[in-house]
């Protein structure tokens, strides 16, 4: 298990449950997308944004081995 910082991820939650997922979920269920090309790109901005904070995320604690830290912790809890 990885230790993130998720208060990064917490002011977008907004983004992610209305934008990303509600259309997600009005697509999958056959309703058409009105999505502007502004709107698209500042969708896209975002996404690509929290997926550069992710890979640091993962990259850091690859790095300073914090994930053997956490797996130790939870193994000993």
């Amino acid at each position: 298990m990885l230790d993130f910082d998720r208060s990064r991820y917490a002011t977008r939650r907004a983004l992610i449950n209305e934008k990303l997922v509600h259309r997600r979920n009005a697509v999958a269920h056959g309703e058409q997308l009105d999505l502007g090309r502004a709107d698209y790109r500042d969708l896209q901005s975002s996404v690509l944004e929290m997926i550069e904070w992710f890979r640091d995320e993962i990259e850091t604690s690859a790095v300073s081995q914090a994930y053997r830290k956490a797996r130790t912790r939870a193994a000993g809890a």
